[in-house]
């Protein structure tokens, strides 16, 4: 196993290892799965394993037929899998048509005891592995994804009347979504402390954040020693340590910048900030010709500008417990707080000169009346952290730089993402990328997160999916930077295959200065970053089942499942729903993008098992009316993500052959006719100008008419 330097391994050779773990001593559950990742990591190894017959029938048979080994079924599952990270090892396999006999074991089980048609049940453990399996063992091999495309379709009849849900989920979509993907690590370097980041996989103690100092608010004012005094600041003071933590953690924008303040600027200022918290200031100046930096930081919202504001009047920011201020010259660092809950600051007019905020109740002023002269001086109810006793000396200071940073701590930030590794997330799904998986042998080789990615995706589309933003990526081993167009997957096979110390992984990094500049700029309004899809994605046996005319059968098996409820309304709603996804399915990855959408996709499934068919005979009203409530929102929401893919696809896609398509195919009538619904307008229709003239006739005689009566 190639551990990381210093690390070094012992003189034991992998190979002889793996030969006494499997036939020299008596295999157990352990050393199987142990010698399984010698062979994902060791060619020679990988080679003992295909030449010898023995292991091979012995290590198969069990997985799909009666298992008489001292081994789970789901440890030779782990086993092959695992073995099958070595292309040469998953190229074999894929010969003996082992995948084909794993997907008809699952067909003929079921974990539920309903079977399909009748078969054994098998345990939700080996079913996942066996779906994995039979995905790494069919793609890129064009006759088994045929071979699995045509069953699908057939199934897909008899689950029509059958109307297993969990068969459907867990083992026909996951095999159909399958693509093709090489394994990389994402690693965050830090180019000022010249070293890795880790995000850590496994869940912290208390040893502190791993989360580096600059990816808190990282102004160019602040020193490396005055960002940890800031970070410890922030730890200390807050007294949520959750609320703390997150603001450590989060994404700071830099919502102001201004090196000279001056009198028509102030209005600028204000509306810059308005309605932004938690919020940082940092002015940077000099006090008798000496560098220093004042600064205040609090959770509290900023107040909106009036638009009628009197001058001279007055606005205060509350105080709030969470709030201090700060004072920093060189290697001195002190931290004050207020004691008598003074307002935090307070914004004022000047009708003449343009304003000021005073902190404080005047500890410190930044003023837009007076230029770039400001001062800050003791006052009543603020202390010092660090020395209760020190007493501040009024004193003048020329302000050179003002920014102001803030965040919003609703949502996770994009490395509190990053940090959640498999350790974490397979026991939650919504915690995990969806190119992670826990059942790939790489993780065990990384601190940080492997990354499965799909085969084609550029250096741009990879750093958008997995960081949230663009950033330049380089090769970790000799830092060779990569275009956003270049295809980083291409080159696997070059560098992985001929240097087994990669562990079959690349290794990728990426500046986490060079992400943080990037985010200091004021983010325009509008679409969201990371909002949308990023890459169309290759899924090759999905490709044959839609060659196939599988797409068709599907939605065709669903719209006759509607024939058969009993709520006829809900039953039409759904209908039209249906056919505007067989119009929107004619366009080349529409159905690609929706399969891989779980909401969309679980909710065509359970319109072909029939449940949002509600039973309008149900005589408790209140039961029924939540039913009713609940499909209803279930379909608003199926429209928007629907037409939000179609978007989608428009925006991702510049070929006008397939705009092309799209009219010919009826959408802009489909589109239309959705509208009608929506708006109970009546369709138009248009006429011929003989028609139009004898309409307009009629008009005019019934007019005459009425004139008559």
């Amino acid at each position: 196993l190639y551990p990381p330097k210093p690390f070094i391994n012992d003189t034991s050779n992998p190979c002889d290892i793996f030969k006494r773990f499997v036939l020299v001593e008596k295999i157990d559950q352990v050393k199987l799965v142990l010698a399984s990742y010698f062979v994902s990591t060791d060619k020679e190894c990988a080679y003992v394993l295909l030449q010898s017959v023995f292991l091979q029938e012995e290590l198969t048979k069990p997985l799909y037929e009666d298992n008489t080994l001292p081994i789970s079924k789901a440890n030779l599952m782990l086993f092959w899998l695992n073995c099958c990270a070595q292309r040469i090892v998953r190229e074999e396999l894929s010969k003996s048509g082992i995948s084909m006999m794993l997907y008809d074991l699952l067909k003929n089980t079921s974990e539920h005891g309903a079977p399909l048609p009748e078969g054994k049940i098998i345990s939700p453990d080996v079913r996942n592995l066996a779906v994995e399996l039979i995905k790494i063992l069919s793609v890129k091999q064009p006759e088994l994804e045929l071979a699995l495309a045509k069953k699908i379709i057939k199934d897909l009849e008899l689950l029509s009347s059958t109307r297993e849900m969990e068969y459907l989920n867990r083992v026909i979509v996951p095999v159909l979504l399958a693509e093709h993907t090489v394994p990389i690590c994402l690693t965050p370097y830090d180019s000022d402390l010249k070293r890795n980041i880790s995000l850590g996989s496994k869940k912290q103690g208390n040893k502190g954040s791993l989360v580096p100092v600059t990816m808190f608010a990282n102004s160019t004012l602040l020193n490396i020693k005055q960002k940890n005094a800031m970070l410890k600041a922030i730890k200390t003071q807050i007294i949520s340590k959750n609320l703390s933590q997150k603001l450590i953690s989060a994404k700071w924008n830099k919502i102001y910048s201004e090196a000279s303040l001056v009198p028509d600027k102030f209005s600028t200022f204000w509306e810059a900030i308005q309605n932004q918290g938690p919020v940082l200031f940092i002015a940077s100046g000099t006090v008798s010709g000496k560098q220093c930096i004042f600064g205040s930081f609090t959770t509290s919202s900023m107040p909106t500008l009036p638009s009628n504001m009197e001058p001279e009047s007055s606005i205060n920011v509350s105080h709030s417990e969470d709030s201090f201020y700060f004072v920093y010259r060189d290697e001195d660092c002190k931290h004050y707080k207020s004691t008598n809950a003074n307002p935090f600051a307070m914004f004022t007019i000047d009708e003449e000169y343009g304003g000021f905020v005073r902190f404080a109740n005047g500890f410190f002023t930044l003023s837009w009346s007076d230029g770039n002269t400001t001062q800050f001086k003791e006052v009543p109810g603020i202390e010092c952290i660090e020395m209760p006793t020190y007493k501040t000396v009024d004193k003048s200071f020329t302000l050179t730089n003002l920014e102001v940073w803030s965040t919003k701590i609703t949502k996770s930030s994009p490395l509190e993402e990053l940090k959640k590794g498999p350790a974490e997330s397979t026991s939650s799904a919504k915690n995990k990328h969806y190119w992670q998986n826990s059942l790939t042998p790489h993780q065990i080789f990384r601190i940080n997160p492997v990354y499965n990615v799909p085969v084609g995706c550029n250096a741009g589309q990879i750093a958008m999916s997995v960081i949230e933003r663009l950033a330049k990526l380089t090769l970790a081993h000799n830092k060779k930077e990569f275009s956003n167009e270049m295809d980083i997957t291409g080159i696997y096979e070059q560098l992985v295959d001929l240097d087994p110390s990669y562990n079959g992984i690349l290794d990728i990094e990426y500046d986490i200065h060079q992400i943080i500049e990037e985010d200091t700029t004021i983010q325009p309004k509008g679409k969201a970053e990371g909002d949308g899809i990023e890459y169309l994605p290759k899924m090759r046996i999905y490709d044959k089942f839609e060659e196939l005319g599988g797409i068709r059968e599907l939605i065709s098996t669903a719209l006759k499942s509607l024939k058969l409820w009993k709520n006829q309304e809900a039953a039409n709603k759904w209908s039209l729903w249906l056919q505007e996804l067989e119009t929107f399915s004619s366009l080349p990855v529409f159905f690609k993008l929706f399969m891989r959408s779980k909401k969309c996709k679980d909710l065509l499934f359970q319109i072909l098992a029939g449940a949002p068919d509600v039973n309008l005979a149900n005589e408790n009203k209140k039961q029924k009316d939540e039913e009713v409530k609940k499909w209803e929102e279930e379909h608003q929401s199926a429209l928007r993500a629907s037409y939000h893919i179609l978007a989608e696809v428009f925006r991702v896609s510049n070929d006008f052959k397939m705009r092309e398509q799209a009219f010919e195919n009826g959408l802009i009538e489909r589109i239309l006719e959705r509208i009608g619904v929506t708006t109970g307008e009546k369709g138009r229709k248009k006429v011929d100008e003989k028609e139009e003239e004898k309409g307009a006739e009629k008009i005019e005689d019934k007019k005459k008419r009425g004139q008559e009566c």
